[in-house]
């Protein structure tokens, strides 16, 4: 009896080294009628799976990991269904900063100079 075993799309080591915390790993890819799914891991743990088949083909479409701790993490993805899977890229994205800019004090006005006018 053959059993389907998931094949490795792509392996990415290493990734957000300990100085980095609150990182995110996005996977960007593509979808329409001829892919499928893939399944990801990050250090060993299933994290998600990204459905890739849509009727309408698009690029760029992008999967987003949850929040990761400060280390070092691996990235398993692993083709589940169809006949191609996609991923253009593996991005290492920060956590937005949410902290508001500091007011800006002691600016003033005034009238500026007359630009002059074309004939």
């Amino acid at each position: 009896m053959l059993q389907h075993q998931p094949a490795p799309v792509a392996a990415a080591e290493r990734l957000c080294p300990g100085d980095l915390q609150r990182r995110r790993i996005n996977i960007v890819y593509a979808t329409g009628r001829i892919y499928g799914s893939v399944r990801v891991l990050i250090d060993g743990s299933e994290v998600g799976v990204i459905d890739q088949y849509s009727l309408i083909d698009r690029s760029q479409r992008v999967w987003t990991s949850p929040v990761l701790a400060a280390g070092v993490h691996t990235v398993h993805i692993f083709h589940l269904s169809g006949g191609v899977v996609n991923v253009d890229s593996i991005q290492i994205a920060a956590e937005p900063d949410t902290t508001a800019p500091a007011a800006i004090a002691g600016l003033a006005a005034g009238p500026g100079a007359a630009r002059p006018r074309s004939t």
